[in-house]
């Protein structure tokens, strides 16, 4: 059983709000273009979240690559804040010849299950949400 103590030694090492949420687990997502006329791109993404960083892969349809597969692959590497941001850089693992990275920044809601944010590749940018699957 917890005490009161060890509760607020747990939140004051692990970061006070955070601490009650984990991204771990499947999402599905959305990326939106801001500077291009171009249609939303649904994703998924799978999660992993250990301390403060996180680790991932999403999968999509390839809207932009030249070969003619029909998914792109990236990999995630960022971080989680006590504040309920988020931060990462998703890099294309060369599926279709797509290598570039892109940036996302976000934040968490209250409940965990939704993220909203910018990202930003070069002098492109746009919106992106995320939503836990259930």
């Amino acid at each position: 059983m917890f005490s009161l103590f060890t509760l607020l030694v747990s939140l004051f090492l692990h970061g006070s709000a955070h601490a009650a949420v984990d991204l771990t687990g499947d999402w599905k997502g959305t990326y939106r273009y801001i500077t291009k006329n171009l249609k939303p791109v649904s994703f998924e993404i799978h999660l992993v979240e250990k301390g403060d960083k996180l680790t991932g892969k999403t999968v999509e349809p390839n809207t932009f690559a030249e070969s003619p597969v029909k998914h792109l692959h990236a990999d995630i590497r960022g971080s989680v804040n006590p504040d309920l941001t988020i931060s990462f850089l998703k890099t294309y693992d060369g599926t279709g010849g797509a290598t570039h990275s892109v940036e996302y920044a976000g934040k968490i809601s209250a409940d965990g299950a939704h993220v909203k944010g910018t990202w930003k590749r070069l002098q492109s940018v746009g919106t992106f949400t995320l939503e836990r699957k259930k």
